[in-house]
């Protein structure tokens, strides 16, 4: 597990990292320094770079990552930057703490080297308490917003932060406020609900980051606190009403696409119903929704389901075909009386029988 954390921290590492060397090659204007730093390393190949990166100190290291990522813009040769990465993950055990949290909080570094460094800090302290080091940090106004979007990324939080969580939600429209309602929803979600709650009310006054995170932090209140039945349909059903409104009314693509993942998550036969049905959603997000519910059509074709569920599951059948709904299906089908639908139901049970997809596994922990 630590293993594939600290290979996952590494790959992003290496991107931001590529990422910003490759800025340098497009542009004209780089100051002298920059295109000096350039010159040290552009006509090498991998392996002079990463034997002249082994001889360099570990504030030397830092120093020219950072000069080839503060005044450049877009990227044409991605690969420069690669051993910059391994060789900072490599050594990050000569980085003392307080040196990384320096570099985190010094806004004379670029962006992309201070998020490295809270990626460095990471990893170095995965196992360590001290890493609640870097939750001091998003209490600074002085540290940058995007870098606050990092630690609290890397950051594990609890019952203690909810007001650190709720104060960084109200301080950003954008980045920030999704991922710390996010952060905050998987720590206490009643605490999420009550924010999510407020911002759906007036959700058009709202930006579309802390609505699309409001929408997520519902359904996981929706979906983990035990509820009455009553009460749970009742919500469930206001917050499909609501999703249908933005879905039907919205010109904003990016918000009606995060209330059909919402209607999705939340893995209701009623929302997956809605969704099938709506002539306004594309096809591609059907599809996604049929693949992540397809345990709750079975669970449907397991319960004596009417003839207006049979017809449900045909049409996301229609949509994708998934195999693990087979034998349910043709179990159904031998009671079926409207001929039409029968007819529907056998023509899909052919095509699942031949094109059919096994269900997403994935899902299932969801």
């Amino acid at each position: 597990m630590l293993r594939s954390k600290k290979i996952v921290l590494l790959s992003i590492c290496c991107l931001v990292l590529v990422s910003l060397v490759a800025q340098v090659f497009a542009t004209n204007d780089s100051t002298a320094d920059t295109k000096l730093m350039l010159e040290k390393y552009r006509q090498k190949d991998e392996v002079e770079i990463k034997k002249q990166l082994k001889e360099l100190s570990k504030e030397q290291l830092i120093e020219d990552a950072n000069s080839l990522s503060t005044e450049l813009e877009k990227a044409t040769d991605i690969n420069v930057l690669i051993p910059f990465a391994q060789e900072i993950f490599k050594r990050k055990d000569e980085f003392k703490n307080t040196e990384i949290l320096e570099v985190i909080q010094n806004n004379t570094y670029s962006p992309t080297t201070q998020q490295v460094m809270v990626d460095l800090f990471t990893v170095k302290n995965e196992n360590n308490l001290s890493k609640n080091e870097l939750k001091k940090l998003l209490k600074e106004n002085t540290v940058r917003k995007d870098v606050k979007v990092k630690i609290v990324a890397n950051s594990r939080f609890n019952k203690d932060d909810v007001t650190l969580l709720r104060d960084l939600f109200k301080e950003d429209n954008g980045v920030l406020a999704f991922m710390s309602l996010k952060k905050l929803s998987n720590t206490n979600s009643e605490e999420a609900y009550k924010i999510a709650k407020k911002v759906l009310s007036n959700y058009k006054s709202e930006s579309e980051e802390k609505v699309s995170a409001s929408l997520k932090a519902t359904v996981k209140y929706l979906k983990s606190n035990k509820l009455d039945n009553k009460e749970l349909a009742g919500l469930e059903n206001d917050f499909i009403n609501l999703n249908l409104q933005i879905v039907n009314t919205t010109n904003d693509n990016s918000l009606k696409d995060s209330s059909i993942f919402a209607l999705s998550e939340l893995m209701s036969k009623a929302s997956i119903d809605e969704i099938i049905k709506n002539e306004s959603i594309d096809r591609e997000l059907k599809v996604f929704a049929v693949d992540q519910n397809f345990m709750v059509l079975k669970e449907i074709l397991s319960k004596n389901p009417t003839e207006a569920d049979v017809e449900l599951v045909v049409k996301a059948m229609e949509i994708l075909p998934i195999s693990d709904l087979i034998a349910n299906l043709e179990i159904v089908a031998e009671s079926i009386e409207n001929k039409d639908l029968l007819k529907r139901c056998n023509d899909v049970l052919k095509n699942m029988r031949l094109n059919g997809l096994k269900g997403n596994q994935k899902w299932l922990d969801k």
